[in-house]
């Protein structure tokens, strides 16, 4: 049994050249191509694929070791509990794309829900200002983001430190909120 050429060979021998005829009869002199399809040649990444195939893995065991794991009530839960980091995360994605660095996103995040802990109705005091609240809270954020622009572009800080810093004021901000 003889072994065709493969289209990844590199031989520059005639032999492993060929004419092809195309569906419509006519040949053509590109190198033979096999029984393979278009879409076989495009190699699996595995650092592309790598971490959609261990979710789903870890997906099929925790459902397999927990009958309760797969249910809609688990799965409404487990989105809950991701949607906070998933809107920080794209929101990251943004400045990693522009090149910089932000590590205020904890302590301003700290402030902006504890200032809407704080205005919208709770038990801690009588104020009640609905959506509002949450305005106020990306207002804070923004005031934040402001705060970090004027320290590194201010004061020429590179932003590793800068939005550091304002991590720290936003924490200790968050503090005596929580009091």
């Amino acid at each position: 049994m003889t072994e065709r050429p493969r289209p990844d060979d590199q031989d520059a021998s005639p032999s492993a050249e060929s004419s092809v005829t195309s569906p419509d009869g006519t040949a053509s002199g590109a190198p033979h191509s096999g029984s393979r399809k278009p879409w076989a040649r495009v190699p699996v990444r595995l650092d592309a694929w790598g971490p959609v195939a261990a979710l789903v893995l870890l997906f099929v065991a925790f459902s397999i070791a927990s009958p309760r794991f797969a249910t809609v009530q688990n799965l409404q839960n487990m989105a809950d509990a991701a949607s906070v980091t998933i809107v920080v995360a794209i929101g990251m994605t943004f400045v990693i794309l522009a090149g910089g660095i932000d590590l205020s996103v904890e302590g301003v995040m700290a402030v902006a829900a504890l200032v809407v802990s704080q205005v919208v109705l709770n038990f801690r005091n009588e104020l009640d200002l609905g959506y509002l609240g949450i305005l106020l809270a990306i207002l804070i954020g923004l005031l934040f983001g402001i705060l970090n622009g004027l320290v590194q572009r201010g004061l020429r800080i590179p932003s590793i430190i800068s939005t550091l810093a304002v991590a720290s004021v936003g924490l200790g901000v968050a503090t005596v909120l929580y009091g």
